[in-house]
């Protein structure tokens, strides 16, 4: 039996290869908006697990989100005129002598809703007699919308995929597929929610994560292609080629965060690895497949500090590198701040998610305060770390005053940088089903369309345009005008930041050129400062966005000085 696993675009096809000329961007030769890209792991380890109990099964796996770049090295300038079905043709011509008798499609993010369906037709078409299946996030959530527009997709699986999916594998050999799909209830089927409107699927989970065998990366299309790759949570020490590969050392998270969904896949109770399936997996990848850097990217690395501790030390004892995702500050003491220096972590992102108290507590439902919060932060910082941290803004329940407020907070916290985003109601959420029921979306709003950068929620206390423009405010102030390394003197780190965003993603952005001199001026670099300040006196002059912005903070202009 040929199986195909595919995993789509993280992004809609047509905002992935429109570059975002956003305030004027200069750089011509970029085809794509950026995608972060790391190893399907989900489809990986549904294949372990398939492989195990089924190895005759023959598997690939697509990630069109490495198709995209050599798709667009085909053309040479702006790939924008070419459709996404030449695009799906393109990647499944790399495979053009598999042809599945199952396929399945792993839908992680709400922008997948709208390109679902038209790649099942396309499916179809080429595929006549095979079944397709999807699963993931949002199928997982949002399984009567995807049938409501689409025939082709024969069943959703809900949550986890790897026993359902060996289940389907043994019903198709035994010619039973059919009654299968419609009696087991972690298989959604349109004519079961039609036939039967109490009906509730169920997560049919694995618990011992150590019956999933070491990943093959060799199932994957492309593959080399990761090697070279090394995502990077917003990164400010550059690109080292590394070898990276992201590890999921548990499944699940206690918490029950406002803005979250993942619950509907991996539930609320925390499911691990073992310690020494953790170590002989670090051990596999290195020697495999070549893996010189991991990074761990569990919802709660450090829900049990005595576990994590034990994997860091193993990392430090086998001078093998590695980074942890993100961490939440209520777990950080001390002895985890030093660890994590001596892992030879260089960053780390701190989940804060909103800097007002009221709000921390009260509508994200965070289990910790600021105080704990500012403490992690001193605590990482006196290790020589940087620290950023995401801030979440628009939230049904604060009000003008109270997310003012969190701003005052930021200035104290002491972190490095901090990533905005727009709070974006998930199909799934506890934040969805508020907006749902306090009428707080618009009437015609596609919520598959939201992301945490567009506002859609209207409230009693603010609306849309105020928040997407208040959010941009806050980040100008905070990370620019405000900046907490400049105003400490750690110029370096500062300098990083606005260099980071200049080459990576925004090079006409002014208040970066201009920061960027103050930072040149400090540490006497004469030629930087003379350029940043050039660009930024060529930036306000070219755009009336920039000036604008320059004119509201009240910038001084750049001096014409000499350094020594």
């Amino acid at each position: 039996m040929n199986i195909l696993f595919i995993m789509p675009l993280h992004g809609d096809f047509y905002d992935i290869v429109k570059v975002n000329k956003l305030k004027g961007k200069e750089d011509k030769s970029r085809k794509l908006n950026k995608i972060n890209l790391l190893y399907p792991n989900g489809l990986l380890s549904i294949s372990a697990y398939m492989q195990r109990h089924k190895p005759s099964v023959n598997i690939r796996i697509l990630d069109f989100n490495i198709s995209i770049g050599a798709f667009a090295n085909k053309f040479e300038r702006d790939i924008s005129p070419i459709n996404r079905e030449a695009f799906w043709e393109y990647c499944l011509s790399e495979i053009d002598e598999f042809i599945p008798d199952v396929i399945g499609i792993s839908a992680l993010f709400s922008s997948n809703f709208w390109d679902l369906n038209p790649l099942a037709d396309f499916l179809r078409n080429k595929y006549v007699e095979s079944l397709i299946a999807c699963g993931g996030h949002l199928p997982s959530s949002c399984y009567e919308d995807i049938f409501a527009h689409g025939e082709e997709i024969n069943a959703i699986c809900f949550g986890e995929g790897e026993k359902p999916f060996l289940e389907l594998i043994n019903a198709i050999e035994e010619k039973n597929q059919i009654t299968y799909l419609q009696e087991n209830n972690s298989w959604i089927t349109k004519k079961k929610i039609l036939s039967n409107k109490n009906f509730k699927p169920i997560n049919n989970l694995l618990y011992d994560l150590d019956e999933i065998p070491p990943y093959d990366f060799d199932l994957i299309v492309r593959k080399p292609e990761y090697e070279n790759y090394n995502y990077d949570h917003f990164s400010v020490l550059g690109n080292d080629n590394r070898h990276q590969f992201a590890m999921f050392t548990t499944r699940g998270c206690p918490g029950k965060c406002v803005f979250c969904a993942s619950h509907n896949v991996h539930g609320h109770k925390i499911r691990e690895y073992s310690i020494l399936r953790i170590k002989q997996d670090v051990l596999y990848y290195r020697e495999k497949w070549g893996v010189d850097h991991f990074l761990f990217s569990d919802d709660h690395f450090l829900s049990k500090k005595e576990r994590a501790i034990e994997v860091l030390e193993f990392m430090i004892e086998n001078k093998i590198p590695a980074d942890v995702g993100y961490i939440a500050f209520f777990s950080v003491n001390e002895e985890i701040a030093k660890l994590l220096k001596r892992a030879g972590i260089k960053k780390i992102l701190i989940a804060v998610e909103n800097a007002n108290e009221k709000t921390l507590k009260d509508i994200i439902h965070k289990p910790g305060n600021l105080d704990m919060a500012k403490k992690a932060i001193k605590l990482l910082r006196d290790e020589g770390l940087i620290v950023i941290s995401n801030i979440l803004v628009g939230l049904p329940g604060e009000t003008k005053e109270s997310i003012d407020k969190g701003v005052e907070n930021m200035l104290v916290l002491g972190c490095s940088w901090y990533v905005f985003f727009i709070a974006s109601p998930l199909p799934g959420s506890e934040l969805f089903e508020i907006c749902k029921k306090n009428d707080y979306l618009p009437k015609n709003l596609d919520i598959y369309r939201m992301n945490f950068y567009r506002a859609m929620i209207t409230t009693p206390d603010f609306d849309p345009q105020y928040i997407e423009k208040k959010t941009y405010e806050i980040n100008m102030y905070v990370n620019f005008v405000k900046n907490y390394d400049l105003r400490t003197g750690n110029y370096e780190i500062a300098l990083l930041h606005f260099e980071q965003v200049i080459n990576f993603a925004l090079d006409t952005h002014a208040f970066a050129y201009y920061f960027a001199a103050i930072c040149a001026k400090h540490l006497n670099l004469r030629e930087k400062y003379i350029n940043y300040k050039n660009k930024y006196e060529e930036m306000i002059e070219k755009y009336s966005f920039w000036k604008e912005w320059a004119e509201h903070f009240e910038l001084d202009p750049l001096e014409d000085i000499q350094l020594i």
